[in-house]
């Protein structure tokens, strides 16, 4: 496996079930009653185990999202080898899915050349040469404009994005994901 980034983008290995613990002690009014935890409680987990893939650590703490991005080389049946590239996506909140992009096969090169986080714009960016995957926080206004006025904002050398990927905030209630369709992607829609 390998960094999906043609930078020193600091990534670690991820292979099997992935869930958070709360961080400290807290309490929430749900309907009529009131939900405790306590620091180390259980706080969610994702719907599917996590295979080869590589967790991004860049700027993690300021993330909406949880972001994997990796590349490596897949045998088949008859010996050949072709490279794949996977990015998927989780909100940290509530270990939804945000993103996925199934298997993208393309040749060994990596697909991004940046990872970018925007807290003015609400939004992560993983940009490359041929494209990029947007994730914008939706609170009611859209995605981001650019300075052109544009619905999303170009990548590198004015490649537009491949998806656009909302990041919901726990209280608002869940749209669906929108999709910009240059080439077929599947998104796993909020459940």
């Amino acid at each position: 496996m390998h960094n999906n980034f043609n930078n020193g983008t600091r990534s670690h290995v991820v292979n099997g079930w992935f869930l958070a613990l709360q961080r400290q002690n807290g309490a929430k009014k749900v309907g009529n009653q009131v939900k405790t935890w306590k620091k180390g409680d259980f706080a969610w987990c994702v719907s599917e185990k996590m295979e080869n893939q590589m967790i991004v650590l860049e700027q993690f703490e300021q993330s909406p999202v949880v972001i994997f991005t990796t590349r490596y080389n897949e045998i088949a049946k008859n010996g050949a080898g072709k490279w794949v590239s996977v990015t998927q996506s989780i909100n940290k909140t509530n270990g939804k899915w945000v993103f996925d992009s199934g298997h993208v096969v393309n040749n060994s090169a990596p697909m991004f050349s940046s990872y970018q986080i925007d807290l003015k714009a609400r939004t992560v960016n993983l940009a490359g040469f041929s494209g990029m995957v947007q994730h914008y926080v939706d609170e009611g206004k859209g995605p981001p404009p650019n300075q052109q006025g544009a619905q999303v904002g170009p990548g590198l050398n004015g490649a537009q994005p491949l998806v656009i990927a909302e990041i919901v905030p726990p209280n608002v209630r869940v749209p669906l994901i929108r999709q910009i369709v240059e080439r077929q992607i599947q998104i796993a829609p909020p459940k």
